[in-house]
């Protein structure tokens, strides 16, 4: 995403770099016959990245993160509560709270009180939430062909939802 991050934009992975990382990852977790494995965590490590057109990065997934985490992206969109509660990106993490209209976000924090820092029109969040979930749907059709190829016995097009945080886990 920008010199010095270790995350990448899933519309910039081309499929034959796809199928080179994959390979690392599910090789490192024991193998394709390891992702059947009912114990062991499929989603893909990284995140959703919130991004201003004017500021640039605003917050990006921490330590810990995975795709999957798109699922507190929603919450958060349609959050109303007047008390800072954790979003979950990772460690560290963000906290939120709803100040009618906006949606305040925290800087990052672990163990201290959260500190306002951005404020969002929750309708744009989720906005950008369906735009990311879209484009998690679309990564998934691209690891379908590869999870195939290296005749993964199970459901392919399951398990690619799996990976990026859209399947059930």
């Amino acid at each position: 995403m920008f010199p010095g991050s270790w995350l990448v934009c899933t519309s910039d992975v081309t499929s034959t770099k796809l199928a080179n990382i994959l390979r690392v990852i599910i090789d490192k977790r024991g193998g394709v016959s390891s992702l059947n494995n009912p114990r062991l965590k499929s989603v893909l490590s990284g995140g959703l990245a919130l991004i201003s057109d004017e500021q640039g990065i605003l917050i990006e997934p921490t330590c810990c993160g995975d795709l999957g985490d798109i699922v507190n992206w929603k919450e958060a969109a349609s959050y109303e509560g007047e008390e800072w509660k954790m979003l979950w990106i990772g460690h560290p993490w963000v906290s939120m709270k709803f100040q009618r209209p906006w949606l305040l976000l925290s800087d990052f924090h672990e163990s201290s009180e959260p500190v306002e820092r951005w404020a969002v029109m929750p309708h744009e969040l989720m906005q950008a939430v369906n735009v990311a979930e879209a484009e998690l749907i679309r990564f998934s059709k691209q690891i379908v062909p590869i999870l195939l190829a290296w005749d993964y016995q199970g459901d392919a097009v399951d398990m690619s939802l799996r990976l990026v945080g859209l399947g059930t886990e």
